[in-house]
Formats: structure tokens, C-alpha cells, sequence
């Protein structure tokens, strides 16, 4: 019966050893992405100051921080990422500061504007949401019907020039 059982037992599943050999090679791999990483942002010419643009990998998940002067600089610096064989997973810390000197619109104006998209879009335009903003901080408040149109009604006030951060507390009707 004991031998029966030592049988059964090392059949069972262990799980996979990470050696030492393994650990040399993730790193390896780690490096090799945040270089592809890093030599894409620096060749692309439509890309300013990209070498203010931190990239760190672990375990291939990449985790980009730094500063971009708009939403269209911070899509692009996705993108180069995406390109990148191996990755599992972006993190995405940019903040989005326009360049000292760029044209500053007011609060006011900001929120002006982010009201009118909310109001021609047709996933938004009868919803109840109220923005504020401060400093080019957009805070979100109200309530829409689906999940969906709290990630729109924020990723339309990401990209209105001027903003530099979006704060969504928009909450979804459960009734």
C-alpha cells in the first residue's frame, strides 16, 4: 500500500522550477524588448524628446513613463510598444503636459469643449454628465446606462488639446 502510494503521489503535477538558466534568459528577454522598445522611439522622427520616455520590462509586461506633449504623441509611443514580439502586457504611466510655451486654453474653455463632443456624439449626447476641470484635470461625473459610454464619454475628453488628465466617476445605471 505504501508503494501504491508513492506511486500516486510522484505522478502527481508539480509545478514548473524556475532554474537559474530560465531567470538568465527572462532577463535577457526583458532587455532585448525594452531595446527594441527604446531604439524605435528614438528612430521616429515625429517623436520629440522621446529619450524622457522611461521603459522597464519585467517578466515582458513593459511599463512606459514620462512625460508627452499631446494625446497623439502618447498614441504613437503605444504603438512603437505594440510593435514589440514577446510583450505581454503595457502599462501605460504618460502624462500628457503640452510643451511649455504651447498655446494654454482655459479651464472653461476645456470644459466648454469637451461638453460639445459629449453633446454630438450619439452614444452620449442625452446623458447626463457633468464635467469639471482644473488646471487641465478633467473630472467626470454623472450617470450613463452602459459601461461603454463612461470609457467613451473619457477617452473623447483625453483627447481635446489641453488636456492633461482625465478623473472619471462616472457611474453606470443599474436599474
Amino acid at each position: 500500500m505504501l508503494i501504491g502510494c508513492l506511486l500516486a503521489c510522484s505522478r502527481a503535477p508539480h509545478p514548473p522550477v524556475q532554474t537559474a538558466e530560465m531567470e538568465r534568459e527572462d532577463v535577457l528577454e526583458d532587455a532585448r524588448i525594452t531595446e527594441q522598445i527604446k531604439e524605435g522611439l528614438l528612430s521616429d522622427p515625429g517623436l520629440k524628446e522621446s529619450e524622457r520616455i522611461e521603459v522597464r520590462t519585467q517578466r515582458r509586461v513593459v511599463t512606459l513613463t514620462g512625460r508627452v506633449a499631446s494625446p497623439e504623441e502618447r498614441d504613437r509611443i503605444l504603438d512603437i510598444a505594440a510593435k514589440v514580439n514577446e510583450i505581454r502586457y503595457i502599462q501605460d504611466h504618460l502624462e500628457i503636459r503640452p510643451e511649455e510655451g504651447a498655446s494654454s486654453v482655459g479651464d472653461e474653455e476645456l470644459a466648454g469643449r469637451i461638453q460639445e463632443l459629449f453633446l454630438e456624439d450619439e452614444h452620449l449626447s442625452g446623458e447626463a454628465i457633468r464635467v469639471g476641470v482644473t488646471r487641465g484635470t478633467v473630472t467626470l461625473r454623472g450617470q450613463v446606462e452602459h459601461a461603454e459610454q463612461a470609457l467613451r464619454a473619457e477617452r473623447l475628453a483625453q483627447q481635446v488639446p489641453g488636456v492633461t488628465k482625465v478623473k472619471n466617476f462616472i457611474t453606470i445605471d443599474s436599474g
